[in-house]
């Protein structure tokens, strides 16, 4: 018996996996010269809350069982963003730069510290992830590093809907019919 995964997946899944995709186009968070990281973090919640519904409405609709106890016991789901180089030409910075590095930083800390908290605030309301396992996410240097002390106590009050939240999939044709 054999179990793989695609070796360019942008998301490893385990056998059976399933994860939904969508992206963010950051070239809309533009405002004059500046990134409105409120508006994007606004975005990022109703993504993770839109992207959980869709989950939910599709879960019965997986060929195989194993495909719908898969998406029920893990929640994957995947956002991410296109549109980089768009948004940094808007905002006159050039691509590679010091300063691009440093707008990237900040904007992957906005998702990643929104996209949790978010998923928190689904666990608060309705449930964790059926194989959610409290200690392995507290212990993640990914979720030390990139969350808000906010964020932290509500994850450990709390915990998670989702057990994989981001993915930056391809996006070079969404970007370019968009």
């Amino acid at each position: 018996e054999y179990a793989g995964t695609n070796p360019c997946a942008e998301e490893p899944l385990p056998a059976g996996g399933s994860c939904l995709l969508g992206s963010l186009n950051l070239s809309e968070f533009v405002v004059g010269k500046s990134f409105d990281a409120a508006e994007f973090r606004r975005a990022v919640r109703c993504a993770v809350i839109a992207l959980n519904e869709v989950l939910d409405e599709g879960l019965p609709l997986h060929p195989l069982r194993e495909q719908q106890k898969s998406v029920r016991d893990w929640r994957q789901i995947g956002l991410g963003i296109f549109g980089l180089a768009d948004m940094l030409i808007k905002m006159e910075v050039r691509y590679g730069s010091e300063d691009a590095i440093d707008i990237c930083n900040e904007i992957g800390f906005i998702m990643a510290d929104e996209a949790i908290k978010t998923s928190a605030g689904l666990a608060k309301c309705i449930a964790t992830y059926p194989n959610y396992k409290p200690g392995v996410i507290e212990r993640s240097n990914y979720f030390l590093f990139n969350t808000t002390k906010e964020t932290k106590e509500l994850v450990y009050q709390y915990g998670l809907r989702n057990s994989q939240l981001l993915t930056i999939a391809p996006t070079g044709t969404l970007s370019t019919m968009l």
